[in-house]
């Protein structure tokens, strides 16, 4: 089996690309891993949209996108500070896709 990049936003991350050279797409799979999505970004919003949680993501929020490193920041600071600004920012996209497609 090949290895391949998975994004966590397509559904057709649920298709093994050698199945579709084979033409046998398991449709089956693939309405599970879109109802796992559902839930799972359910899951988010009910987290963070309670009073605790948006209390941890507003600190989250302060603490890497609205935070500014100094000139002096070496590259890895600069790199690591990126990687946590788009953990939130990917948090709050899966919120706003959770409101979008309510329960």
């Amino acid at each position: 089996m090949a290895h391949y990049q998975q994004h966590p936003d397509w559904l057709w991350d649920a298709v093994n690309p050698s199945d579709l050279l084979e033409n046998s797409v398991n449709i089956t799979q693939i309405d599970k891993d879109a109802d796992h999505a559902f839930r799972l970004n359910q899951a988010y919003a009910r987290c963070f949209n309670s009073p605790e949680g948006k209390i941890v993501l507003s600190h989250m929020r302060q603490t890497t996108i609205e935070r500014a490193l100094g000139p002096d920041s070496n590259h890895d600071a600069l790199r690591q500070l990126e990687g946590q600004r788009q953990l939130v920012l990917r948090i709050e996209q899966i919120i706003k896709q959770a409101a979008q497609h309510p329960e």
